[in-house]
C-alpha cells in the first residue's frame, strides 16, 4: 500500500528495550521515526543507512529526508528517565549532527549540539534523520510545545551553564531547531520544485511568527 499509493509512512520505535523488534520496523523502511529511546549500535547504523540511501535517491528531492521525532515530556515519563539531562536528543544530534542552519554547516553559530566532543560525529549533514520537538499526547501527558522548548532548555549537555550563553543564544538553538523542522514535512501534493516553494513559504510564515533575526 505504502509504495503504490505513495503514501509517506511515520513508526514510532525503541520504546522499549528490544532490538530485533526495531531492526523489523526498520525494513518498513519509514520516512519518519517516533522516539527510538532505545537503541543499539547495529540499529542505530541501519538508520543512518535508511537516511543516506533516501538522500542518494535520485528524486530525493521530491520527497521529505528521514525525520525522527522526540517527546521529551513522553519520553521522560515512559522510559523511566530520572530527568531531562539523560533524554537521548545530545546523542543523536551529537551522532548524526542532525541539526543544522540554512547557511549549509552544523558547526556555525545557529548549529544546536552537545558541549564538548564526546561522541564521533561521524555521518554527513546530508543523509542523516532531521530532528523535531514533538508534545506526543498533550492530554495524556499535559505538555504543550512551550513546555517541551522549556524543558529542553534545561538539558545541560545541550545548554551548559556557561556565561558566554546568553538567554538570546538558547531562543536562537531553539528557534533553528523548530525552524528545521520544516525540512520534513511531509507536503500535500508537492514534488520538486513545488516542494521546495512551500518549505519556503512555511519557513517565511515562522520567521515571520517568531521575529527572531538570523
Amino acid at each position: 500500500i505504502k509504495s503504490t499509493l505513495k503514501l509517506p509512512l511515520s513508526m514510532h520505535g525503541g520504546e522499549k528495550q528490544d532490538p530485533e523488534e526495531l531492526r523489523l520496523m526498520i525494513d518498513y523502511k519509514p520516512e519518519r521515526w517516533g522516539h527510538l529511546v532505545f537503541t543499539d549500535e547495529a540499529n542505530v547504523a541501519l538508520l543512518q543507512k535508511q537516511a543516506q540511501d533516501h538522500a542518494a535517491m535520485p528524486d530525493s528531492c521530491d520527497t521529505a529526508p528521514v525525520a525522527l521525532e522526540l517527546c521529551l515530556t513522553s519520553n521522560l515519563i515512559t522510559s523511566g528517565m530520572d530527568g531531562v539531562d539523560n533524554h537521548h536528543i545530545d546523542a543523536w544530534l551529537d551522532l548524526g549532527r542532525l541539526v543544522h542552519s540554512d547557511r549549509g554547516t552544523a558547526d556555525g553559530p545557529d548549529a544546536l549540539s552537545p558541549a564538548g566532543d564526546k561522541r564521533p560525529r561521524a555521518a554527513p549533514l546530508r543523509g542523516t534523520p532531521h530532528i523535531s520537538l514533538h508534545t506526543d499526547d498533550r492530554g495524556v501527558f499535559g505538555c504543550s510545545m512551550t513546555s517541551e522548548l522549556a524543558l529542553l532548555a534545561n538539558h545541560k549537555a545541550l545548554f551548559p551553564d556557561s556565561p558566554s550563553m546568553t538567554d538570546r543564544d538558547v531562543a536562537s538553538k531553539l528557534f533553528h531547531l523548530q525552524r528545521n523542522a520544516l525540512e520534513v514535512v511531509f507536503a500535500p501534493k508537492c514534488d520538486g520544485e513545488e516542494r521546495e516553494e512551500y518549505i519556503a513559504f512555511l519557513k517565511a510564515r515562522f520567521d515571520a511568527q517568531c521575529r527572531l533575526p538570523i
